[in-house]
């Protein structure tokens, strides 16, 4: 924790390990609160019953609104931002599998 605190202060991205643990919580809003650039997120796209976790609306208490960027996923790399969220890439599947998928429109990097 002392580590990614000092990381922070000199200007380096950082990746929090959990951030729904009590420390990952907190080490997420001292990084909003310095104002990071970016903040990405890794975590797998569905839930074990197959719901994604890619939403429109949060069901859990937020650390920060609308601060994700990109969104690092085991079936996508998303990138997010006021236009919505956009396939960068995929990992064995399509953007139109996963936009059937999923509750939220995604638009391929073309613009598509």
């Amino acid at each position: 924790e002392a580590h990614v605190r000092l990381f922070l202060r000199e200007g380096a991205r950082v990746v929090f390990g959990d951030v729904l643990d009590e420390e990952g919580k907190a080490l997420a809003q001292e990084t909003m609160a310095i104002g990071a650039k970016d903040v990405f997120v890794m975590m797998t796209l569905f839930a074990r019953d197959g719901s994604p976790k890619l939403v429109r609306e949060c069901t859990y208490p937020l650390t920060g609104l609308a601060c994700v960027s990109r969104l690092y996923t085991d079936q996508a790399l998303f990138q997010v931002g006021p236009g919505g969220v956009t396939a960068v890439e995929t990992y064995g599947t399509t953007v139109d599998e996963l936009a059937a998928r999923l509750d939220v429109t995604v638009r391929r990097l073309d613009g598509r």
